[in-house]
């Protein structure tokens, strides 16, 4: 067994930083090969399946209790505002990360932030198209909507994966996806890994809406906020911002779309599953503050050394 139940527990229970690391590890790499994996070698045998199923079960049970146990995941709301208030009052919403990045952070600094960005930037496409899987007729022309903005509405060059890939060779980076998770932190491959379990199991579909309905509220003002970082930067480098500058033309369009256009026209349907939209909606709050904390320590220790 990869992962020992001993292990486990103190991930989860006692927050082992080393354990949560090789579970998140062991998750993003099993979730790489069923999503975008070709090779049979990489096929899960039963016992195998079993295994990683009780892992990833252990992991979203422990995080969807502690959800329900800190927030009102009950609450009803009809417009995109109370939702809105409802993040405004989340610590993660002005995180300090970015005001580092905006203000303070060096070349370094930024080419850490975007090697650790970069598998998610470069598989988010993915994960949006396995949100269509059971939508509805109306979720479906809104996902719709957003994969194109995401392939460049057509314009090959400025599909956001190869703007993004651009951006880090301005930086002077290159993507190897397995050196790359093997470095980050487990916060990071935590909030990876959500956007794997969650987008192509039927009984999450609700919860996954909410988790990316919080990702379209949580990014703009800090993408706002890095871009101006961004342009700090640039003016001493030949950096290329183009993926960052999309994506906040994107912000402007988009806003609250998928709670107005997504999850209000399915609650009117079923209001009970306003649960697990605050589910995935909190989900992700948390993941990002988790993920944002443990970066800008990071980042300080650095400038520090």
């Amino acid at each position: 067994m990869p992962i020992t139940q001993q292990e486990l527990s103190l991930a989860f229970k006692k927050q082992d930083s080393f354990y949560l690391k090789k579970i998140h590890l062991y998750l993003n790499i099993i979730y790489s090969h069923i999503i975008f994996g070709h090779e049979s070698t990489l096929l899960l045998e039963a016992n195998d399946w079993a295994i990683f199923k009780l892992i990833e079960t252990t992991w979203l049970t422990h995080e969807l209790n502690d959800c329900e146990n800190r927030y009102n995941c009950n609450l009803n709301f009809s417009s995109s505002d109370e939702v809105k208030t409802i993040l405004r009052n989340h610590p993660v919403y002005e995180h300090s990360l970015f005001t580092y990045l905006e203000r303070k952070s060096s070349f370094e600094d930024m080419k850490f932030y975007l090697q650790n960005e970069s598998v998610l930037n470069l598989e988010f496409f993915e994960y949006l198209a396995l949100s269509l899987l059971g939508a509805s007729d109306f979720a479906r022309k809104e996902i719709m909507h957003h994969l194109w903005d995401e392939c460049g509405r057509g314009r090959l060059h400025h599909y956001h994966t190869n703007q993004f890939r651009s951006c880090l060779k301005s930086f002077g980076l290159s993507y190897q996806r397995d050196q790359i998770i093997k470095g980050m932190s487990w916060e990071g491959l935590a909030g990876i890994n959500y956007f794997a379990a969650l987008s192509h199991v039927g009984i999450h579909k609700m919860k996954y809406y909410g988790f990316l309905a919080a990702t379209e509220l949580l990014d703009p003002p800090h993408h706002a906020r890095l871009v101006r970082g961004l342009n700090r930067i640039q003016g001493a480098y030949p950096l290329n911002i183009k993926y960052y500058l999309a994506n906040q033309q994107v912000d402007r369009k988009q806003r609250t779309s998928w709670i107005d256009n997504v999850i209000l026209p399915l609650l009117e349907k079923t209001p009970e599953a306003v649960t697990d939209f605050w589910l995935g909606f909190y989900l992700r709050l948390d993941s990002a503050l988790r993920y944002y904390d443990h970066t800008l320590l990071s980042l300080s220790k650095q400038q520090a050394a």
